[in-house]
């Protein structure tokens, strides 16, 4: 019929041979039949990637026969190359060159293409207007030169049908090749169909085709233009399709010890692992060979064997019964498989020998701290102690009985050691004592093993040597932001920040702040130790870089210490102190009173800052230190604040006395006062010394009388008066 109608294509007016092509076409379609494609060979699309495109003329609509239209000559078709696709029956190759040899006009197969991905041949007529092109039901087409770019559902570039899902996300990626245009695709959807529209000619479509659908594919382009490239990419169309999901459903098979021998599964029965089970699926009828072996395997600890994944149907499960076993089920069980869920099947047994009475026995050891003889909660356990196991023999005649050796071992991390499988009697343990300890507890002691039940024995113990006294020592680490030099609730803890710890001068440990801001120096003998961090940059200390702290036997110590930024706050601390003395000079034992003022000059407030006053010990001691500690010739007071800019000028007087021993002379007495806050940047203003001078004046010797002085007087008294009498008898004769 269809060869009919191409020859009848050859004669008559123009819409005849029209009406006649299409309806040729339309017949060679449904002579190829459904579920064949020249587009993909079986396994190329599969795999994600591109089928053999085969050139596709753009579709046209069907002819309308009223009114009568005469048909423009219709050019012969120039043959697009084609990638050969698998081979196909030779009907379908017939069609083909039937289509080739005589130009014809054909409806669009469109519908077909939505409708099995696998149902398109392709017939090569005249290229058409892309608008002629519908968007498949349920797909998208990306208009206007697409380019390399995710594209949705609101995307300027896509046009939709009232069906597509508006969740969408196709992504595409542009190559320019030597042979022209190429691009590769990935979409959230499996696409069943791919449309690619070249340039702004009449090259047509080239169409791809998935079956089954896929998620992304490469090397995809537009026809072949005039010039033999690839045609650059105008239009893309997308069509979508469904990826059917194999039915599956699962078999569960228990195996359990049956107690009661009643064949079915009762509650506190015990199950049983490593029991071996195959399964095998008929085909009706059932022979030997038509039996088929799908899968076995052995129980696990639960008494549990899946068999995972089964396509729907009627299987069998059979049973590998063991030795010194029972069944008290069928060894082999029937079960249909239905898709989605999961069928059981239960298999009971029981020994067919009597299993032996045995009973099980554990030794602990602890340390036992308060020697009680007892164990108590919270005692440690010990390992790897040795204990002997011993067996009083039956009675037999002879005067004495030695006892016979069971076993012996060693107690796990856990301080336990366990002696199982034992006859039920009556046992003994003996513990092999270590050196450096003592038994709290007797060193042999009986038990009395019943069948199905497990004895226990403790054994203690305590060192006989004293372990050494210990203590430790944790640093806490935390971002200062009230900049108080205390640790408020809320502030964080900081992580890696390292600490240092020491003896004298000699350090002892160092390690790094952990994310809780911890850090502990543990198993420390009892005594002094300081702890100095090491500052990072862009942090100020709030609290002493160096803190001392006292470690006690049995006891944790705690060190805090406190940070903030530098560029927090943005304001300066700039604290300033005077010193001045109520007397310029002093007397040997004289009291002197110092007044220190200091005041904060800064928007910032202070807290957290120190005044140190060095004095001479030499020459004067401390009577009343105001409030400050006194140490190595320096007065220090540790201010907790806060001081502020506008609580004006701050004072502290205190008093010493001049040494009543002074040096002979002129002596300086200096004194140097300091102000110091970590945040205070201007050191000029922050130190002021004061002097006392005291003078000490060398005197003449005092020599006391005695009863020859008042003769010598006198005697100078009479020669005085002698020499006056003469100098005027003198005086008188001249005159």
């Amino acid at each position: 019929m269809a060869t009919f109608i191409w020859k009848r294509v050859k004669g008559g007016s123009p819409s005849a041979r029209v009406f006649s092509a299409y309806l040729a076409l339309v017949l060679t379609i449904a002579m190829v039949g459904p579920g064949l494609s020249v587009y993909a060979a079986d396994g190329d699309a599969q795999k994600g990637h591109a089928s053999e495109p085969v050139v596709e003329a753009e579709p046209v609509e069907p002819v309308v026969e009223e009114p009568v239209v005469e048909a423009e000559p219709v050019e012969p078709v120039v043959e697009e190359p084609v990638v050969e696709a698998e081979p196909v029956e030779p009907v379908v190759e017939a069609a083909v060159e039937a289509a080739v040899e005589e130009p014809v006009v054909k409806e669009s197969v469109e519908s077909l293409i939505t409708a099995s991905a696998t149902a398109v041949v392709a017939a090569v007529v005249a290229p058409q207007n892309s608008a002629a092109r519908p968007i498949c039901e349920g797909g998208v087409k990306l208009d206007s030169d697409p380019r390399s770019g995710t594209y949705t559902y609101t995307s300027p570039k896509s046009e939709v049908t009232p069906t597509t899902p508006d969740d969408f996300e196709i992504t595409i990626v542009v190559h320019e090749t030597d042979d022209g245009m190429t691009f590769d695709f990935t979409s959230n959807y499996p696409v069943s169909h791919v449309a690619v529209k070249g340039g702004s000619g009449d090259e047509g479509y080239m169409d791809y085709n998935y079956d089954p659908p896929v998620y992304s594919a490469e090397g995809l382009h537009a026809p072949v233009n005039p010039s033999g490239d690839y045609a650059d990419i105008s239009h893309i169309i997308f069509c979508f399709g469904v990826i059917e999901e194999p039915e599956e459903g699962d078999l569960i098979v228990y195996k359990y010890h049956d107690l009661n021998e009643n064949g079915a599964y009762d509650d506190g029965e015990p199950m049983l692992e490593d029991w071996e089970f195959t399964l095998t699926q008929s085909t009706p009828p059932i022979t030997a060979s038509a039996i088929s072996l799908v899968a076995t395997g052995t129980t696990d600890v639960d008494g549990e064997l899946l068999f995972g994944g089964l396509e729907p149907g009627d299987y069998t499960v059979t049973e590998t019964l063991q030795s010194g076993w029972t069944n008290t089920t069928p060894l082999s069980q029937d079960v249909t498989v239905v898709d989605g869920q999961t069928a059981s099947l239960w298999f009971g047994n029981i020994p067919t020998i009597e299993e032996p009475e045995e009973g099980d026995l554990i030794v602990y050891k602890y340390h036992d701290l308060n020697e009680n003889g007892a164990y108590d909660d919270g005692e440690p356990m010990l390992g790897d102690w040795e204990f002997t196991l011993y067996q009083e023999p039956v009675l037999a005649e002879g005067p004495t009985l030695q006892a016979i050796m069971i076993d012996s071992g060693l107690t796990d991390a856990n301080g336990e050691l366990l002696f199982g499988g034992l006859e039920p009697g009556e046992y003994t343990v003996t513990e092999t004592l270590q050196s450096g300890w003592t038994n709290t507890t007797p060193l042999s002691q009986d038990v009395t093993v019943v069948d199905g039940q497990t004895a226990s024995l403790w054994f203690g113990n305590i060192p006989t040597i004293e372990e050494p006294e210990e203590g430790d020592l944790i640093v806490y680490k935390f971002e200062d932001l009230n900049e108080n030099g205390l640790f408020d609730e809320g502030e964080p803890m900081l992580e890696d920040w390292e600490f240092t710890l020491s003896v004298g001068d000699a350090d002892l440990d160092s390690g790094l702040t952990d994310a809780n801001g911890e850090l502990l120096f543990g198993g420390l003998e009892p005594g002094e130790y300081t702890v100095t961090e090491t500052l990072q940059d862009g942090w100020t200390n709030t609290t002493p870089l160096s803190q001392d702290v006292t470690v006690v036997d049995g006891q944790t110590a705690s060190l805090w210490f406190g940070n903030i930024e530098e560029f927090l706050p943005f304001t300066e601390l700039d604290l300033a102190i005077t010193k001045l003395a109520n007397k310029a000079e002093a007397d040997p034992g004289e009291l002197i009173t110092y007044t220190l003022t200091y005041w904060n000059t800064g928007e910032l407030v202070a807290y957290n800052f120190t005044i140190t006053d060095d004095f001479d010990e030499r020459y004067v001691t401390v009577v009343d230190a105001a409030g400050g500690t006194v140490a190595d010739g320096k007065i220090t007071w540790a201010l907790a604040g806060p001081l502020a800019m506008e609580d004006g000028k701050q004072t502290i007087t205190y008093t010493v006395r001049v040494k009543s021993a002074m040096p002979d002379g002129v002596t300086n007495v200096d004194n140097v006062v300091v102000i110091d806050h970590p945040l205070d940047s201007d050191p000029t203003n922050n130190t002021d010394d004061e002097r006392v001078v005291v003078r000490v004046v060398e005197e003449e010797p005092f020599l006391p009388f005695t009863g020859g002085e008042y003769a010598l007087l006198i005697a100078i008294a009479a020669g005085a008066a002698t020499l006056g009498t003469v100098l005027r008898l003198r005086r008188d004769q001249a005159a």
